[in-house]
Parts: structure tokens; C-alpha cells; sequence
């Protein structure tokens, strides 16, 4: 059908974290640009972030040595060219930073204070006041972009429908605000709207970032890739009455240590680097010693650290403990681990182009290979920052004049549904259970087999509201990262498999999905990619 009352826009991005505050900052001015947010502007995992900035500015490092480390915890299915721009570009991406006015922490001989995490060869951390890096760079990038006259904000709107032409081309976009449609052209489009770790019962995400957009562009033709590489965090607070707390791997960098029930240290027996072992590593110690004890007493140390250096590197964490009653210069935290990041997300190149004309993807929601299996601490914000100037340079090189702006919405059918959806928080509990720390065929096989009819029905219905819609993508994504998890038969980084507890050289390769666009009984074509 034709839609006759839209809103036009050069550009839409959708997501106001770093990825689509950056990009957005770096448009061409001559560009009208909408920054569309699912809850409040703040709704976004960047302004939790605690860790820091990855990159090799210190004397004692190098891109090189900062790609050998990335690689590395990736399990070496990363895309050694992606890998090779980021490690590079940062420090770039770092001065342009600065040269705008953020400064990060230094000190008193105004060198850079830099933190050590697990799986760096060196210290390589930037930080913002002690452990307010996300905090520190979502306002100073919010700021800058809320004084740009070209753009606006649009807050508390879900997007539901992404819409394509008859050649397959992005046109626009149905979003639904104070549950009423609305409907936008733009020129193209950038998907900068987290990545999906928010489908799980225990996540450190914010509760507006759950995936939505990977469903929808998957819905529309859009390959996704890496789906079952969630990375899951070591070390989260969870006290009832407060959000989840995540506290920085950047603790155990400066001296924290992990115990027991027993009050002993067990790191040591997992691996060799102890506590600054890779997440996935100290993840699964954590619920081998869970498993081992019969309760779920683990604890994260800081003690040693000292007082006065927790309250000065730390005051974030220090305050928010607080909050919750724990004394961390005195007392030990109780943590358990929470789906944090998501490795895998819409496949682009590396100038932020996906297989769908129009459309593009920043940050976590992207997948351009960086991460291979298992992302390496603080490479995060950095990536939003690198691939988001890769990205604005790429749109802002588009001739745009010749485009005009159509909206012919071609909409799956809105018929109701015989099926009884389960809720968003059964999703998350299931989720938690088959495809979460540990997997195995068994149970991915059965979760599959339970999650298919309400995938089919998913993809064939047109969401009524916005309620719907979440509950729908959730399904969607759900399926896609049970068949991604079922398919890759090894255990690699972050994906680690019960029945095949191996990394094999026959999965050196990227798993890719898409939905089928001929077929009515075949929903989710698969391929494979060699990465390197």
C-alpha cells in the first residue's frame, strides 16, 4: 500500500548509544538527520560501561600487538582485514577525541593512566574518571550532537517495520510512539541499536536493548552472522530492589581475585592467567565451581586492592556497591554471571554496508568480524567509534539528490494468530537455560523444536503494537541464535558446547542466516564463510 503521511529525513539512525551519537556527530551538516530511541536517550548499554577504550598508545605497544591480542581471545575467527583497521584507526579515532575536548584520566606527569584487563598483553585501558568511561563519553558525545542544528531526537518510539521498495531497497520505516503508527522516508538508514545479550534472564543490558532490529532486517532479507557468540560477564551484583550491576573486569586488571563458598581462590586451576583469563574462561570456572560447591557462593575480592586506590580508580563501582550495602574496601561481593555482549548481528563490510541497499549497522547490532568468537575487553566503544567514522565518511560520499522519497509499504499479512505467544520474561528464563554459559544438542535440539512454531508465526504476522513487536523479534532472535548455537558442533570462544568440547579446524568459518525469500516452508537459509 502507498503511505501518504510520512515524515521525510536524509538519514535516520536509530540508537543513541556511542555508535549512533558518533556517527550522527560526523554527518555532513547539510544532512537532515533523526536519532530515534526505543526508551529515553540514555536507554542504551554506553552510558553503563565501566571498562574503558582499548587501544595501543602506550610505549609498550603496537597495532599489531593489540590485532595479536584480539585475535586471540576471538578464538581466532575474526576477520583479520576488520581487525587490522580497527587496531590501526583507534588511535586516530582516540585524537579526534580529544581534539574535540574529552580527556581521559591522566597522571600527574599528564601520561595516559592505562588499565591492564584479561587478554592484554599489555596495559592498553583509556578511562574517564576512574570507571566512568561510558557515563563520561554518552555526554560529551550527546552534547556535541544536541548542538547540531541538522539533528533531532526522537525518543520513546519502537521501530517495527523497516520498509524496502520493489527492487529491495530501503525506503523507510513504521514506528509505533504512544501506540499509535508513523511512518519515515529517509535516504538510507543506520542501525545503531545494541546487540541482543538483553534476551537473557540474568544481562547486564539495559532493558530497552534486546535485539529488535537484527529481527526486523532479518525479517526483510538481511543477513545475519555470529548469532551464537554471546559473550557472557563474569562478574555482576545482583541484590533485589536494584538493576543488575556489572563491575569491570578493570578490578581484577588492578589486584581483585574470585572465591569461593570455601573462601578460596580457584582461578589458578582453570587457567594460567587466573582471574585475567578471557570472560568466557572465568565464566564457565565460575559455574564449574558452582557446580563442584552445590550453591552459588562466589565471590569477587577487591580488598587487597586498597581503599584509598578502590574510591580513586573505582568510584563508580565504590558507589553503586554502596548503594546496594556492601562496603567493598571491607567487605567481598557476591556475583554470579549475566549475558553482557553480543559478538554476532547484522553482516556488513567495513564501511558499515549491509546486503540491503540503503541500509547500514554500527556497533554491537553490526557484525563486520572484528570480534571473531569472543570479544576482547574494551575493544567495544572503540569499534562504534572506528566503523562509525567509516560509516559517516561512506554516507556523507553518497550523492543523495537524485533519490526521491517514496513510501510503498509492501507488509507480511496482519492476520491474527491461533498461537499463544510466550512472554518476553518465560523467553528470557528459557533463553538463560538452553542457550546460555553452557549448551548442548540435546537440549538446543528440543529448545528449536519448541521455539518453531512461534518463529514461523513471527515472520508471517505484521505486529499490531509495539508490545507485540518486542515480544515477536524476541521470538525471532531467540530461534536464530538456537540454530546458530545447534549448527556450530565445537566449542569456540564464547560458544561452548557440553557434547563437542573441541575447537575444530572444519568450523574456521563464519556462520550466516538469512530468510529464505521464495520458500514458504523454508524460513532461514545457512552459509558459511571462511574468516581470516
Amino acid at each position: 500500500m502507498a503511505v501518504k503521511d510520512f515524515f521525510n529525513y536524509d538519514v535516520i539512525i536509530v540508537g543513541t548509544g556511542i555508535g549512533g551519537l558518533y556517527t550522527a556527530l560526523l554527518l555532513d551538516e547539510k544532512l537532515n538527520v533523526l536519532l530515534i530511541s526505543k526508551g529515553k536517550v540514555e536507554n542504551c548499554n554506553t552510558i553503563r560501561a565501566e571498562g574503558g577504550i582499548a587501544a595501543a598508545i602506550g610505549k609498550n605497544d603496537s597495532p599489531e600487538l593489540h590485532r595479536k591480542d584480539t585475535i586471540n581471545a576471538g578464538g581466532k575467527l575474526n576477520k583479520v582485514e576488520a581487525v587490522k583497521v580497527f587496531t590501526t584507526e583507534v588511535v586516530d579515532r582516540i585524537r579526534e577525541l580529544e581534539n574535540m575536548g574529552f580527556r581521559f584520566d591522566r597522571d600527574e606527569n599528564n601520561k595516559y593512566i592505562l588499565g591492564l584487563e584479561g587478554f592484554h598483553s599489555v596495559r592498553r585501558i583509556l578511562h574517564f574518571n576512574g570507571d566512568k568511561i561510558g557515563e563520561g563519553i554518552f555526554n560529551f558525545l550527546l552534547k556535541k550532537v544536541r548542538a547540531k542544528k541538522n539533528i533531532s531526537f526522537l525518543e520513546e518510539s519502537n521501530v517495527t517495520e523497516i520498509i524496502l521498495d520493489e527492487n529491495e531497497n530501503y525506503q523507510g520505516i513504521e514506528l509505533f510512539k504512544d501506540n499509535k503508527p508513523y511512518y519515515f522516508a529517509s535516504k538510507c538508514i543506520v542501525l545503531a541499536s545494541g546487540g541482543y545479550a538483553g534476551i537473557f534472564k540474568k544481562s547486564t543490558n539495559d532493558p530497552y536493548v534486546a535485539g529488535d532490529l537484527i529481527a526486523i532486517v532479518y525479517r526483510i532479507g538481511a543477513l545475519v552472522e555470529d548469532l551464537e557468540f554471546v559473550q557472557f560477564h563474569p562478574t555482576v551484583l545482583f541484590k533485589d530492589g536494584f538493576d543488575p550491576f556489572l563491575i569491570s573486569e578493570a578490578v581484577r586488571g588492578e589486584g581483585a581475585i574470585l572465591l569461593n563458598s570455601k573462601g578460596e581462590r580457584f582461578m589458578k586451576k582453570y587457567h594460567q592467567n587466573g582471574e585475567l583469563a578471557s570472560r568466557d574462561i572465568v565464566s564457565r570456572a565460575i559455574y564449574e565451581e558452582i557446580r563442584q560447591q552445590k550453591n552459588e557462593e562466589i565471590y569477587l575480592d577487591m580488598r587487597k586492592i586498597g581503599s584509598e586506590k578502590i574510591k580513586k580508580l573505582f568510584p563508580n563501582i565504590y558507589e553503586n556497591c554502596r548503594l546496594r550495602g556492601i562496603d567493598i574496601t571491607k567487605d567481598k561481593i557476591l556475583i554470579h554471571p549475566a549475558a553482557h555482549y553480543s559478538m554476532g548481528g547484522v553482516r556488513t563490510n567495513l564501511y558499515g554496508e549491509t546486503n540491503i541497499n540503503g541500509i547500514y549497522a554500527v556497533g554491537e547490532v553490526a557484525c563486520n568480524g572484528l570480534h571473531g568468537a569472543n570479544r576482547l575487553a574494551s575493544n567495544s566503544l572503540p569499534e562504534a567509534l572506528v566503523f562509525g567514522y567509516r560509516t559517516a565518511q561512506k554516507i556523507n560520499s553518497i550523492n543523495f539528490s537524485s533519490k526521491s522519497l517514496d513510501l510503498q509499504f509492501r507488509t507480511t499479512t496482519s492476520d491474527e494468530s491461533n498461537i499463544q505467544f510466550p512472554s518476553i520474561a518465560e523467553l528470557r528464563e528459557k533463553n538463560w537455560n538452553y542457550v546460555g554459559i553452557e549448551r548442548n544438542g540435546k537440549e538446543l535440539s528440543e529448545y528449536k523444536s519448541y521455539l518453531e512454531p512461534y518463529f514461523f508465526e513471527a515472520i508471517r504476522l505484521k505486529p499490531e503494537n509495539s508490545q507485540e513487536a518486542s515480544a515477536r523479534n524476541s521470538i525471532i532472535v531467540s530461534y536464530l541464535l538456537t540454530i546458530s548455537a545447534l549448527l556450530r558442533e565445537e566449542s569456540r570462544g564464547a560458544h561452548f558446547r557440553l557434547d563437542f568440547l573441541d575447537m575444530k579446524d572444519s568450523f574456521q568459518k563464519s556462520l550466516s542466516l538469512r530468510k529464505a525469500r521464495d520458500s514458504k516452508e523454508l524460513f532461514v537459509q545457512i552459509s558459511y564463510t571462511e574468516r581470516g
